[in-house]
Order: C-alpha cells, then structure tokens, then sequence
C-alpha cells in the first residue's frame, strides 16, 4: 500500500509543480508583489525553484541523461532564472515550451484540472486579502482592481480558469458549481466592468448546456461539415479575426462600423492603426507598446498582436498547435474539452491571451494530444475502436 502512495505522489509531482507556479505566477499579478518587495522576490524565487526542480525531473524521467542533456539542462535553468529574477520575462514563448515539457507525461484532463484549481485558488486568496484591505482598493474611472494590477486581470484569470475548470469536469459539473462560478464572473464583472469575460463565460455556458443533450454531440460530431470545421477551429478564428480588420481598415468610415469600434473600446481603430504603421512579414517587430493613457497604443486581440510583434510564421505555429487540441477532442469526441478551445479562442478575438502561460494551458495539452493520436492510429491497425 505505502509503495502504491510513493508512486501514486512520484507521478503527480510534476502536475502539483505545474500548480504550485500558476498561483505563484498569478500572486505576482497581483499588489501583493507590487506593494510588497520582499514578496515579489520570494514568488519569483519559488516559481523559478520549482520550475528547475520539474525541468530536472523531466530530465531524468526521459532516461536518456547525458553530458549534452545536463549542460542543455544547466544553460536553461540559468537563462531562466536570470531572466525571471530581472522580471525580463513575462508568460509567453519560454515558459510555455517549459512547463510543455513538465507535463507531458500527463493527461489533458490532469493538466487542465491543476490549472484550473490552481488559479481559482489564487483569484480567491487575491479577493480574500483585498476584502480585509491588506491590498488596496484601487480604481479607475468606476473599475476596481480587487487588489489586481490592472482591473482586468482578476475576471480574466477567473474566466480561463472557468473554462479549465469545466473542460475537465465535463458532464460532472454540478448546478452548485455552475452557480458559484456565475456568481464569481458576475461579481468580477459588476466591479471591474470588464466586459469580453463575461460575454465569453456566458457563451462558455450555452455551449456545455448544448452539449449537455447527447443528440446535439452526435449530431455535431457526425455532421460532415463540422468534421472539417472543428478540427480547425483556432486557425479559421484566427483568419476570421485578420480579415474582419482588414475589412474594417477600409471601411472603418461606415456608422455600423464606427458603433462596433466603440463598444470594442476602439480595439478595431487601435488595430487599423497597427497595420498602418507595421508591414506583416515572417518574424514579426520590435515594437514598444505605449500603455499609458496619453498615446495610448496596444493591440489587444491575440491574433493581431502575435502577428505584428511575432510574425505571421509564429501565429500560423500557435494557431496550429491549439488545434492539434482541438482534432485530439474531435478524435475522442470530448465535446467539453473542444467547448474549452472554442471559447478561449473566441476570447482571444479581443483579448491578448492565446500566447501566454498565464492564461492558455491548452498549449500545454499538445503532446498529450499527440501521444493520444499514435494510440488511437496503433488501435486502428490491430482493429481495436477508440471510443464506442
């Protein structure tokens, strides 16, 4: 029984790691590492501490240890941990490839649940400090920050959590926990007036209730049509995103458009101006974003920025690999964890977050997808069917 313990805790090390950093990482957005320097310091600490101590378990595991792996291993720890301890890194590129490789060994659902437990945790522990005023109640213009950097992050962070946290549940979750998670994004939403997270929690909704029936998930995963479309789905939002701006670029002038530009907070306008003042090419610019009130500049939709400050080579690689997810809930007719791709692409239209640890752990669920594919084609060939 206590060898079954040890390898049960062994092989969810990497997973409680995984979790350990995303509350970490999501402390480290909050006023509790801006107000307080000896606990920003100790976050960032800890977050690169357990991310060497998953990237060495990672190496061992793989039993292929050798001069090159080790000095490999040194090289990206040190990197790593200089970047971080400088805050020269932010959620993007290197730490997604890291934690990648952490959990590989695990399954979509396992990845997502870690996530997804881990960051309600530290939304809640955020509000809970900033409920007994250790945080301050910052505002701006009848938006508080709930003890949050900016006033988005906390119905932001909750949201994706939300989507997680129902992709692994499934048909599992309970009115209770439907209830509690409506009554924390509509609070985030009253108090922070951030709109897209709402708007996308509730179309998080409405597809689980759909997929709630049985005959709507046969019907969809049967349908000739959406055998081409789900698979898909980053990609065509991705290009649906790219050719809406275009479209707007030349007809921004037209009332219709002038209304939608508005209620998008001039998304649309800051994006004509992106486009205008940077040619597309492969690799992307050096672009310094000005976020301050007075020449304010910043490309919120993920699609676009990736495209201006990565390049078009990098965008078609992340769209591709989200939808490597996205086949792999097709192949296994996992509807939920598809309405999970679904509404944090749709999400990713206006909102910078498809390329980010912090909010994306669907990049993370790509070699697990993988894995299950050469499953499935290995059942195939011995005549075995994947799911009945």
């Amino acid at each position: 029984m206590a060898s079954r313990i040890i390898r049960i805790q062994k092989s969810n090390i990497a997973l409680l790691l995984y979790g350990f950093c995303v509350f970490i990482y999501a402390l480290l957005q909050t006023e509790l590492a801006g107000q307080y320097h000896l606990i920003n310091t100790v976050l960032r600490v800890s977050f690169v501490g357990l991310a060497v101590i998953g990237l060495l378990q990672w190496l061992i595991e793989t039993k292929s240890i050798n001069t090159f792996a080790t000095i490999t291993f040194i090289l990206i720890a040190l990197v790593l941990s200089i970047l971080f301890l400088q805050k020269k890194i932010d959620d993007g590129v290197l730490l997604i490839i890291l934690f990648m490789l952490i959990v590989e060994r695990h399954s979509s659902d396992d990845i997502l649940q870690s996530y997804s437990v881990s960051m309600l945790l530290a939304v809640l522990f955020t509000l809970f400090l900033w409920s007994i005023h250790i945080l301050p109640s910052l505002s701006i213009r009848n938006r508080k920050f709930l003890g949050f950097y900016y006033a988005s992050y906390g119905p932001n962070m909750l949201l994706h959590a939300s989507i997680a946290y129902v992709s692994f549940r499934k048909r599992k979750m309970r009115w209770t926990e439907w209830i509690i998670l409506t009554l924390l994004n509509t609070f985030m939403y009253v108090e922070t007036r951030t709109i897209a997270p709402i708007l996308i929690y509730f179309v998080l909704m409405l597809l689980c209730f759909l997929g709630n029936s049985k005959l709507f998930t046969n019907w969809m995963f049967s349908n000739r049509f959406l055998k081409h479309m789900i698979p898909n789905t980053c990609v065509i939002i991705a290009i649906a995103t790219i050719v809406f701006q275009i479209y707007y670029n030349q007809h921004y002038s037209d009332p219709l458009l002038q209304k939608l530009n508005t209620f998008s907070s001039f998304r649309l306008s800051l994006g004509r101006r992106a486009f205008q003042t940077y040619p597309i090419n492969l690799i992307g610019h050096q672009i310094t974003w000005n976020m301050n009130a007075e020449g304010y500049f910043y490309v919120d939709s993920s699609y676009l920025n990736i495209l201006f400050t990565n390049g078009i080579l990098t965008l078609a690689l992340v769209c591709i690999g989200m939808d490597v997810v996205s086949r792999h809930a097709y192949s296994k007719h996992d509807y939920y964890l598809f309405a999970g791709v679904l509404a944090l692409s749709l999400h990713c239209m206006s909102d910078p977050q498809l390329l980010s640890f912090r909010y994306n752990p669907f990049l993370l669920l790509i070699i697990p997808s993988i894995r299950y594919k050469q499953r499935i084609s290995v059942m195939s060939k011995r005549g075995i069917k994947p799911y009945e």
